[in-house]
Parts: C-alpha cells; sequence; structure tokens
C-alpha cells in the first residue's frame, strides 16, 4: 500500500510540474527566442517590455558599459537610440543614461554586479545618477535625440523600467 500511495503521489507531483510548466511557457514563453510563441520578427527586447505591459517609452534610465574610448562611445550611443527608435519610443522622450563607471571606475569582476545595483538603486528610487565629470558630452551625441547624458542627478517622478548593458555586441569596431 505505501508503494502505492508513494507512486500516486509522485505521479500527482510530475502532473502538477507539468501544469505549472506550461503555464509559464504561456505567459512567459514568448521571451524566449525559438520558443512556441515567440514571433522571431519581434524584438526580444519588445516581447519582454510587453510582458509586463510596457513599451520602449517605459524604460526610464538605460545604465551602460561606458569604457570612455572613441569606438564603443560612438558605437554604444548609435546601437542604444537606433534600438529605441527601433521600439517606437517617442521623440522628445529621452531615457536618461547612466554610465556607472563614471561613478564607481573601472571595477573588473564586479563590474556588472556595481551596474546592477546602481540600476536597481535608480528603479526603486527613481534617481538617476549623473554621469560625474561629463562637463563636454560628445557633440556626436547630438544626433541621438532618444539619449539624455545628465552630469547631475535627476529626481524623476518615478521609474517603471531600467535597462542594463554590460557590453555592445559591435566590440570596439566604429561604425561609418
Amino acid at each position: 500500500m505505501d508503494n502505492d500511495f508513494f507512486a500516486s503521489r509522485v505521479a500527482d507531483l510530475e502532473a502538477e510540474a507539468s501544469r505549472q510548466e506550461r503555464e509559464v511557457l504561456a505567459t512567459y514563453g514568448m521571451l524566449m527566442q525559438g520558443s512556441e510563441g515567440a514571433d522571431p520578427r519581434i524584438a526580444p527586447l519588445r516581447r519582454a517590455l510587453a510582458v509586463w505591459g510596457l513599451t520602449a517609452d517605459d524604460i526610464g534610465v538605460l545604465s551602460i558599459h561606458g569604457t570612455s574610448t572613441q569606438a564603443n562611445e560612438k558605437n554604444e550611443t548609435y546601437m542604444w537610440n537606433t534600438i529605441l527608435k527601433t521600439l517606437d519610443r517617442s521623440a522628445g522622450n529621452a531615457v536618461p543614461v547612466t554610465a556607472q563607471k563614471s561613478l564607481v571606475g573601472h571595477a573588473k569582476g564586479g563590474a556588472a554586479a556595481w551596474q546592477m545595483a546602481g540600476l536597481l538603486q535608480s528603479i526603486m528610487s527613481g534617481i538617476v545618477p549623473g554621469n560625474r565629470n561629463a562637463d563636454n558630452v560628445d557633440a556626436l551625441f547630438q544626433q541621438h535625440s532618444l539619449l539624455m547624458f545628465p552630469s547631475k542627478t535627476i529626481q524623476t517622478d518615478g521609474i517603471t523600467a531600467g535597462v542594463m548593458v554590460c557590453a555592445t555586441p559591435y566590440s570596439n569596431r566604429a561604425r561609418d
């Protein structure tokens, strides 16, 4: 009798786990590239925002890698402005950009952890830290109208979503 109870209990647990897996995939499956329900024509970031009922206009802070090399700065700003345009961020709704390295320097091993902690603090407090020593922002950045590089800290009325960028896919190759 104990074996029957054990087998029945295992079967019940497996059925429940399967049900929960189907429920999670139905809710969040659209996030996974190549999964059933994920339309490959929809950008992964747009899918991720959509799961939470958000759009590109809901991104209240962009925490970038910010290596301060000419190639990376040119590529990273171009890439994020293009992504935000592609995701239909409203004109005039520039997202504040903060470079964690301008605040704490370049931590080799802990850079991503520091960056995530800073981004979470911004989302929780609504405060976007200014980019320290950003007195002369490159004129090249002016063409990226969906990005804003504050040199002083900004108190917002709340941040719904933030994006953390640890590196760029261009990997120090300058755009023409």
